[in-house]
């Protein structure tokens, strides 16, 4: 049964939260202490790992024995007998280290026994309850090999991965400052990794972290965006062409799209003061931007290179999940925002709505509405580069047939266009361009203000200003509409 992790499942139990269950864990594990104290024990020369497994159960037995006293007596319970609750993190730990002890040939081995052989205090009584057992020791190792470095870091990140999971578990942590500690050893594997070495640890951290914000709740939350600030951190990775190097695969990419979505998420939802959450939100849309420019970076790399073909539908939807926060949020743009240094380039953006249409055009689609609530680079000034995006989001506005999508949020494209027209002015002029924001005006109208989002949108496309004389006319009738002269400005019936 040991063998088969019977031990470890008992071990394990101490984290769940029903206190029959650590009864009944803490029952097993003492018939297991007598079994190996048997007379029978002794004599089966099979059982050579057997020393190993009492020095373990015998320190976790006399550890539990410390916790229910120091509990008895600040709540002055002497006499009242229960099992102390493990947080999980500290539960797994303990469990797989006896699995590594149920085998000498572990490259692990040498660590696990030499962390339980160094417990002195209390005849080897386990403490490191509130703490991070083995954690540093594993993860900050100074072997001489640097495989089994690596490996004992690997192993280090999956504890933290499986084993935090709720809020208790990460205060543990965070005292620790290991959120800040994985941080830097990304920093760290990215400047000194070449090529694709260390891809495998790096993708882990990530994936540890997203972990963190989406099991541990507000506790967590609050403490990697606000007192870490994993948004700039994020953001720092993506600043100019930082990321090449930094985010050298499609594979490592897409864990990175992965743990933005979610940072992005929980900010989202965060319950904080009205300023903190305007500053979070500032920082998310900041994000948005680079994001465009790496997915647009990838797929150029993966059209170019046929072995990648296959990650293509995966990274883009990690991409179209980062994106749909936006389009679907608390998330809001002011027009006098809509322009930033750190907006989304337009041909980058061109770049993956096309690509995203040749996989799924509801997918586009959505992307479309996404690009539409982000602010847009104050450098991009190509007009022609501007009226192709104006012509594609306008295109998508026009055959939508989603109907599970809000109207308002649809108009949200109208507003883009608008504010993108008001920026680049006369230049931005195209008949075109003004023949489909006519042909919008349908759809448009079916939301609240859609009739006044239309008119701002026609009027900026236009080039007409509140106040401006009105010098020409149009003609419309039911089926089709005629501009008369649009560089001129137009009156619009009282009508519409």
């Amino acid at each position: 049964l040991s063998d088969r992790g019977a031990i470890a499942l008992c071990i394990a139990a101490l984290s769940c939260k029903c206190p029959e269950m650590r009864k009944v864990a803490v029952a097993a594990l003492g018939l297991f202490l007598r079994a190996i104290h048997s007379k029978a024990a002794h004599n089966l020369s099979k059982w050579n790992v057997r020393p190993q497994h009492e020095m373990l159960l015998k320190s976790v037995q006399r550890g539990l024995a410390l916790r229910r006293a120091v509990y008895a007596k600040a709540n002055d319970a002497s006499n009242r007998i229960f099992v102390p609750l493990l947080p999980p993190v500290t539960a797994l730990f303990l469990a797989r280290a006896s699995l590594i002890l149920s085998r000498p040939g572990d490259h692990l081995y040498p660590a696990m026994n030499g962390y339980f052989l160094r417990i002195a205090d209390n005849h080897g009584a386990f403490r490191e309850v509130n703490g991070l057992p083995g954690f540093m020791s594993l993860y900050c190792s100074s072997d001489a090999n640097h495989e089994y470095n690596k490996e004992e870091r690997i192993w280090a990140l999956q504890l933290l991965k499986d084993g935090v999971k709720d809020g208790y578990s990460f205060r543990i942590i965070s005292k620790k400052h290991v959120p800040s500690l994985l941080l830097t050893s990304f920093e760290i594997l990215s400047v000194h990794s070449s090529d694709n070495c260390g891809e495998g640890e790096r993708k882990f951290i990530l994936e540890t972290i997203q972990s963190m914000l989406e099991n541990c709740g507000p506790i967590a939350s609050t403490h990697l965006l606000m007192r870490v600030g994993i948004l700039s951190w994020l953001k720092g990775f993506l600043v100019g062409d930082n990321f090449s190097k930094s985010l050298p695969t499609v594979f490592l990419r897409r864990s990175f799209l992965d743990l933005c979505t979610t940072a992005v998420r929980c900010s989202f939802l965060l319950n904080i003061d009205e300023a903190d959450k305007t500053s979070l939100m500032i920082d998310a849309s900041e994000l948005a931007g680079p994001l465009v420019s790496l997915c647009a970076e990838t797929i150029v790399e993966i059209e170019n290179d046929e072995n990648l073909s296959g990650k293509s539908e995966p990274f883009l939807r990690a991409a179209c999940n980062f994106f749909h926060n936006f389009a679907e949020g608390p998330f809001s743009l002011n027009e006098a925002d809509s322009m930033s240094n750190s907006g989304t380039i337009l041909a980058d953006s061109i770049t993956v709505i096309s690509f995203a249409q040749k996989w799924d055009h509801m997918l586009a689609y959505d992307l479309v509405r996404a690009l539409a609530a982000l602010p847009v680079a104050t450098y991009d000034t190509d007009i022609a580069t501007a009226k192709e995006y104006i012509a594609v989001i306008l295109k998508f506005f026009l055959e939508n047939k989603r109907h599970d999508v809000g109207l308002a949020s649809q108009n949200n494209i109208l507003k883009h266009a608008t504010s993108l027209a008001r920026f680049f002015g006369n230049d931005l002029m195209d008949n075109e361009i003004v023949k489909s924001i006519l042909a919008c005006r349908r759809l448009s109208l079916l939301a609240p203000d859609g009739h006044k989002v239309w008119i701002e949108c026609l009027k900026a496309m236009l080039g007409q200003h509140d106040g401006e004389q009105k010098v020409s006319a149009m003609e419309i009738d039911s089926d089709e509409v005629a501009v008369l002269d649009t560089r001129k400005m137009i009156i619009l019936p009282s009508a519409w």
